[in-house]
């Protein structure tokens, strides 16, 4: 009796030895998200969303699809996570495309387990905003740090501008669960999660 229950604690330290390595390594991959957006901060446009003098930057927004003259919010979401989660970069790109609305969508609709949505925000999640009089139009962001009901992203094709979620960089947005941005009408729909 007492060798099965050695046997028995020793399977037990095991599983949950394997079970902290899988936590941490997931942790570790969405932290790898939120550094890898904010290593793009204070990146410009050239006006118009006619590309950007970082020739690297735009041959990844390329290779997300973005295409000359279309809004790239949502584009640099899909960028970053394709770039962090190598191993499902095409299913990624199946589900996610440049549109924050479409994007959402989709991801909610997921049956195969790779990616949901949630009305709470997590490290690594892609925020999704809706435009009230525009509901087929929005804004998204990465979220790279939750406290409470307060969530900081990195967004692309906005403003260092509180107010504003429209404009020609890369930066960094301190936003809340409540929130309604009266300039832009937008409102925040929820969170696109990898699983």
């Amino acid at each position: 009796m007492r060798i099965e229950k050695k046997y028995y604690i020793a399977g037990g330290v095991v599983l949950i030895a394997t079970l902290v390595t899988i936590l941490v390594v997931w942790l570790r991959k969405r932290k790898s998200v939120a550094a890898f957006a904010r290593s793009f901060s204070g990146t410009d446009e050239i006006a118009g969303n006619l590309g950007w003098t970082d020739a690297e930057f735009q041959e990844r927004m390329a290779s997300a699809g973005w295409r000359k003259g279309e809004e790239w919010c949502m584009y640099f979401a899909k960028m970053v996570w394709q770039s962090r989660y190598k191993k499902d970069a095409a299913a990624i790109g199946a589900y996610l495309n440049g549109s924050s609305q479409l994007s959402y969508e989709a991801a909610r609709n997921d049956r195969t387990g790779l990616m949901g949505v949630s009305d709470r925000p997590r490290v690594g999640d892609i925020a999704i905003w809706q435009r009230v009089s525009s509901p087929a139009k929005g804004h998204a962001g990465i979220v790279v740090r939750v406290v409470g009901d307060r969530f900081t992203t990195v967004e692309g094709n906005t403003t260092d501008d509180k107010e504003s979620s429209d404009g020609g960089t890369v930066a960094t947005k301190q936003r809340s669960l409540s929130e309604y941005d009266k300039t832009s009408g937008l409102r925040l729909r929820g969170f696109i999660r990898k699983k």
